[in-house]
């Protein structure tokens, strides 16, 4: 299935990659590296990075991966192919060691900031990483485990401190900038991101140039990018949507990346009047919390162009809140992808007007460059309307898994992602989740979707977000549990929910456990984490 009835395929071709046919864009550039020097070319003088204090140009911000990149080469013999791990929060630093990496020909290992010592040092050893960045907060969780790191023997610690085999990170930037391009194809692997690992240890995504890159002009195409843009970022940029949704498609423009070190809901409506943001992108949740900020209301949103959101349900009345507050010309959609797939798959369709045929309860349909099938069980494709596993192919489907074939043929079959999350199809190709293929819930023979439970909880007035989940059972085989978090000021029991929800669902979906929290437990591209739910 493609998406030619809502897209114009102007500027697409079709190429054979890894031996199928993919659609992908003809002016793109062959590595990032390339993709940056054109920017450069282009718009020298416009801002490029703005976190705290900090504001560089593209000229000054490229002098300094020059030199950043020259000490990686020089100094620390770091060749093309080696993986440089980070580990580093939301900072310019970040988007700086990410270029210079990729300027020396070498793989970015961007690591999750959140992670504990054991989890790091199973990234850092199952990518055989040469070398290790980090901020200085972070060396703590690194220093009692060293010995347990098998390559990253060296680090570069971005702060005061002083520890064995390591460098300053303010050091390597006055190195003399020697320019060390080194040439990479598109099939050359860019980056390793790990998988969020919500049931089991995380694998590493090989993403190439090729992938990013076209998943990134695919945005920059639907949202309608322009050089003035200025994103805000407050998700992780070692997170597939802010590298590859956010950073990325503002590098092939030459757009603003303004940096938060995170999400604070009274901050950010703020930021986007000072700043004069344009773009931006979370999950529905942080939307939910900012409109909820006496902020919202006291500061302007009229520079805002584009806002794309997914990652998790959203109620209805969030888009219409979100959408009735910003100015009309503002793209408001909603959009769907994963780590595998450098990023975005689906996404509500865009006219060149700007309008949006938003549809509630769907992600959308497929970007220009994908091909889907939602099939059964045997692998034939299912009906309009029948539940089914998505299948992805278009060129931003990773290149496997690291040091993992087995795991990799799993995962796609003669050019075919299977996603492992259920949908359904309608009849003009929007996509709907129905939850994960191992998430579904079978109770006494009846299948239970988790997010149709929790779109009908969405709706309560009382509830801000909800998580359903299954749980083992000696009778039924698992039964249903629900964790809630009420909107603030308002107290919840398990009477009135589930008065409320027995005229809205048949009765064996009705939650047979119920639990309140203050927050859902989430990992940094705000999915839910399953193990964690559990526990709760």
């Amino acid at each position: 299935m493609g998406s030619h009835p809502y897209w114009t395929m102007e500027g697409i071709e079709e190429i054979h990659c890894d031996g199928y046919k993919v659609r992908v864009y003809k002016n793109r550039p062959p590595n990032l590296n390339e993709a940056f020097r054109r920017t450069i070319e282009r718009c020298p003088d416009r801002e490029a990075i703005v976190s705290g204090e900090v504001r560089l140009t593209y000229t000054q911000f490229e002098e300094k991966v020059d030199r950043l990149a020259s000490a990686l080469s020089e100094r620390l013999g770091i060749q093309p192919g080696d993986r440089v791990s980070f580990l580093m929060g939301n900072h310019w630093r970040w988007p700086l060691t990410f270029m210079a990496i990729s300027r020396v020909g070498a793989i970015s290992v961007p690591l999750n900031n959140r992670l504990q010592g054991p989890e790091l040092v199973f990234q850092l050893n199952n990518s055989q990483s040469r070398l290790l960045i980090l901020d200085e907060a972070f060396l703590e969780r690194i220093e009692p485990l060293r010995e347990e790191i098998k390559t990253a023997k060296t680090l570069v610690v971005n702060g005061a401190s002083n520890t064995a085999n390591s460098f300053r990170f303010h050091e390597l930037e006055t190195f003399s900038p020697r320019n060390p391009d080194v040439a990479r194809s598109e099939e050359d692997v860019a980056c390793i991101l790990y998988t969020s690992g919500t049931t089991g240890l995380p694998k590493g995504a090989m993403l190439t140039h090729r992938n990013v890159i076209s998943i990134a002009m695919s945005l920059v195409n639907m949202l309608q990018y322009e050089e003035t843009d200025r994103m805000l970022f407050f998700i992780p940029l070692f997170h597939v949507t802010g590298l590859v949704g956010m950073y990325i498609p503002m590098i092939l423009k030459g757009g603003g990346n303004i940096i938060l070190t995170g999400f604070n809901r009274h901050e950010v409506p703020q930021v986007i009047e000072e700043e004069k943001i344009t773009a931006t992108m979370g999950v529905p949740a942080t939307f939910i919390l900012m409109m909820d900020s006496p902020n919202y209301s006291k500061y302007s949103r009229a520079t805002m162009r584009s806002i794309l959101y997914g990652g998790a349900p959203s109620p209805p009345e969030m888009y219409d809140q979100l959408r009735s507050s910003l100015p009309e010309d503002c793209i408001v959609v909603d959009g769907y992808g994963l780590t595998e797939a450098s990023s975005n798959v689906t996404i509500s369709p865009i006219k060149p007007d700007r309008s949006v045929l938003h549809r509630h309860g769907t992600i959308g349909i497929p970007n220009p460059l994908a091909d889907l099938r939602v099939v059964d069980d045997k692998g034939d494709d299912a009906a309009e309307g029948e539940v089914g596993e998505l299948l992805v192919r278009d060129p931003g489907v990773m290149k496997g898994y690291w040091g993992a074939p087995e795991k990799t043929a799993e995962a796609v079959r003669e050019g075919w992602l299977y996603t492992g999350d259920l949908v359904t199809r309608d009849r003009e190709g929007y996509i709907t989740i129905k939850g994960r293929k191992k998430h579904m819930i079978n109770r006494g023979g009846e299948n239970i979707y988790p997010v149709e439970i929790e779109n009908v909880l969405y709706a309560h007035p009382g509830v801000l977000e909800a998580a359903v989940v299954g749980v083992p059972d000696r009778v039924m085989g698992e039964e249903v549990k629900v964790v809630i978090v009420p909107k603030e000021g308002v107290t919840l029991d398990e009477n009135e929910i589930r008065g409320y929800l027995k005229p809205r669902l048949a009765g064996y979906k009705i939650p047979r456990f119920m639990s309140f929290a203050k927050e859902l437990p989430r990992n940094p591209g705000g999915k839910v984490m399953i193990k964690e739910l559990l526990e709760l």
